[in-house]
C-alpha cells in the first residue's frame, strides 16, 4: 500500500506545483500519467484543456487515488457509504479507510472538499503512516471496543484497576502552555493544541504532528517543516468557544 500511496502523492505533487502557478490541467486521470524512473510526468489533454479548473483537477486525482488504493475504477453513481469503514479498523486498514475518505472528499462525496495542497499533505502523510506500519509487520488482533473479552489475572502487585486490552489507552491530557507557533491568520499567540475531530486528525497526532488552534480567532491549522497548512474542522454540529485565557 506504501507504493500505491507513494505513487499517489507524485501525481498530487505535480498537481500542487501547476495550481500553484495558477494553472490546472483539465484531464487528470490514470491514462494521462507516465510513470518515470524520477517520478511522474502529466501528459496534456487537449480534449479538456478549455475546461480546465482546479476543482476539476482535485476531482481526478480523488479518482486516481481510489483506484490506486482498490485497484478497481468508481462506480457509476457511487454512494456515500463506498467511502466510510464498515466499522473499527486498525493498522493498514485504518491507512486505507483513511484513503478512501480522502478519495471521497476530493470526489464530491463526503463534506469539505480539500485543495490541492491539503490533499497532497494528507496523501503524503498517509504514505509515511503506511510505512511505518509495514515496516512493523502484522499486529495481533484486537477486537473492537464493546466485545466482552474475559478480564486478564491480575497480580497482587498491579493496581485494583486495570484497563481492559480491547480500550485504547488513555491520551495525555494536553496542557494549558501554548505551541511556540504564530496564528497566520491574526497573528495571535495564542495557540494552543487541538483535539482530534476525525480518523485522519487521529493519525496525524500518531505522527506527532500537533493540530494547531488560535484562542482568538478560532483558526486551526497545521505546521509541517513550518509550512502552515489551514485545517478546516470536519462537520460535526456546534461548538462551545472558549474565552482565551488570560
Amino acid at each position: 500500500m506504501a507504493t500505491a500511496l507513494n505513487w499517489a502523492a507524485a501525481v498530487a505533487q505535480v498537481l500542487q506545483q501547476l495550481h500553484h502557478e495558477g494553472r490546472a490541467h483539465g484531464g487528470v486521470a490514470a491514462r494521462n500519467v507516465l510513470l518515470l524512473g524520477s517520478g511522474v510526468q502529466l501528459r496534456s489533454s487537449p480534449d479538456t484543456r478549455s475546461e480546465a479548473s482546479f476543482e476539476r483537477d482535485v476531482h481526478g486525482f480523488g479518482t486516481i487515488l481510489y483506484e490506486v488504493l482498490t485497484g478497481k475504477p468508481v462506480p457509476q453513481g457511487a454512494a456515500t457509504s463506498l467511502f466510510l469503514p464498515a466499522g473499527a479498523v486498525r493498522g493498514l486498514a485504518e491507512v486505507h479507510a483513511s484513503g478512501l475518505k480522502l478519495a471521497g472528499r476530493c470526489l464530491g462525496h463526503l463534506p469539505v472538499r480539500p485543495s490541492m495542497q491539503q490533499a497532497a499533505t494528507e496523501t503524503r502523510l498517509l504514505c509515511v503512516l503506511a510505512r511505518q506500519v509495514e515496516s512493523e509487520g502484522p499486529r495481533p488482533y484486537q477486537p473492537p471496543a464493546g466485545v466482552a473479552q474475559p478480564a486478564p489475572a491480575v497480580a497482587e502487585s498491579q493496581p485494583e484497576s486495570v484497563a481492559p486490552a480491547i480500550f485504547a489507552p488513555m491520551p495525555a491530557k494536553v496542557g494549558r502552555q501554548p505551541l511556540e507557533s504564530t496564528c497566520p491568520q491574526c497573528g495571535s499567540k495564542l495557540v494552543y493544541a487541538s483535539r482530534a475531530r476525525s480518523g485522519f486528525e487521529r493519525l496525524l497526532l500518531k505522527l506527532d504532528i500537533p493540530i494547531c488552534r488560535c484562542h482568538r480567532c478560532y483558526h486551526r491549522y497545521l505546521e509541517v517543516a513550518k509550512i502552515r497548512i489551514a485545517k478546516e474542522a470536519p462537520p460535526a454540529g456546534p461548538s462551545l468557544r472558549r474565552k482565551a485565557p488570560q
